[in-house]
């Protein structure tokens, strides 16, 4: 917001996530709608945390299957940054240890709860979970990406995304990289709050969107 921006916050509740055909994919929908009915935004810059990466595969999975409804979003798309993003197909191991960080037997339970979930509900949820990581490693929208990860997250973990990361810059998608020691899933900018607006800054200067120098100088 301080560089001019308008921010359109989407969010996932568990509920959601868990049950994507009445859930996630209408979150999806209605951003989609929501990007289609604003045309005057000519750039788009996408800033995801967590599984926010698993409903953007959605949101590409909706645009793939209908181009011409959603025609013209992805051209107006000029950069993404992605945050903790966790590949949804390894949700039973690294959710559980985010929820419930000290305690191990709570991490078991909803473990094995959730493999069974994505055994049992394959055409509820398990289906559209592996759809959407295959179009979100696939992306067809080849714009310059930032992967903020730390080597202490148990959801986002590193090889997960550098994995990403490479499969991005074999199809030409131009990716970035900042790796933090220790922070959280999803709190590396609480912890590294100065480097993790360092990295964003020189991104977003990158894509010529900077509009307030001064308020970088500030933040450093």
């Amino acid at each position: 917001m301080e560089q001019g921006f308008d921010v359109a916050v989407v969010s996932l509740t568990p509920w959601q996530l868990l049950w994507p055909a009445k859930g996630s994919r209408l979150v999806a929908a209605d951003l989609l709608t929501f990007l289609k009915q604003n045309e005057s935004y000519q750039q788009i810059l996408l800033h995801g945390f967590s599984v926010g990466g698993y409903m953007w595969g959605e949101a590409l999975d909706l645009m793939e299957s209908d181009k011409e409804k959603y025609s013209g979003i992805a051209d107006r798309i000029v950069g993404q940054v992605w945050d903790s993003i966790a590949d949804v197909m390894q949700i039973p191991i690294g959710f559980p240890r985010a929820v419930f960080p000290k305690n191990i037997m709570l991490q078991s339970m909803l473990g094995k709860y959730l493999e069974y979930h994505m055994k049992t509900f394959h055409l509820q949820a398990t289906q559209y979970y592996i759809r959407s990581s295959q179009v979100f490693h696939s992306s067809s929208i080849r714009v310059p990406a930032l992967l903020f990860i730390s080597k202490t997250d148990p959801v986002g973990t590193v090889p997960s995304n550098l994995s990403l990361r490479d499969t991005w810059e074999s199809t030409g998608i131009k990716t970035y990289v900042k790796i933090f020691e220790e922070s959280p899933h999803v709190a590396h900018f609480y912890k590294y709050p100065k480097e993790y607006v360092a990295e964003l800054y020189a991104f977003l200067q990158k894509l010529n969107l900077i509009q307030n120098e001064a308020k970088i100088r500030s933040r450093l």
